[in-house]
């Protein structure tokens, strides 16, 4: 969504939104796949981790700072569009945890825990993302 833009993105709150959560974007990437590089030394790879949640913190932050701001009618619908798409991907993730312990589907393997949850998170994340925008779209319609 930060990259197609969003409802209200063109407003001053919603340009420094932008920045921040770019800006704690980059940090989640560059340090999810630094913590990754097994020849990098344990304390760096320990700092690359504990910075990844810590991202995922100032990329919260920066929502709620930007939710703040908005007037009741926008922050109802992004809060809708949050709650449906983030529900809709703890359901899908729930069913394909449950479909992994039946022995229905292959979970795939990663060399370290990082690497194994990187493989679900990053996707979830997208797709959750690409639902919000969509949800928004619809929840804003709605309201007409």
């Amino acid at each position: 969504m930060l990259g197609f833009g969003y409802f209200g993105s063109g407003t001053p709150e919603g340009r420094r939104h932008r920045s921040r959560s770019l800006a704690w974007l980059a940090v989640f990437m560059v340090a999810a796949l630094a913590a990754s590089v097994d020849s990098l030394p344990w304390p760096v790879r320990i700092f690359c981790g504990v910075a990844v949640p810590v991202a995922v913190a100032g990329i919260g932050w920066s929502s709620v700072k930007y939710l703040s701001e908005l007037d009741e009618l926008s922050r109802l619908i992004h809060l809708e569009a949050s709650a449906f798409s983030y529900g809709a991907v703890m359901v899908l993730a729930g069913i394909w945890f449950s479909a992994g312990a039946l022995g229905l589907v292959e979970h795939i393997p990663g060399p370290r825990a990082l690497s194994g949850l990187a493989l679900w998170v990053l996707p979830s994340l997208l797709i959750a993302e690409a639902l919000r925008g969509h949800a928004m779209v619809f929840f804003a319609r709605s309201r007409r």
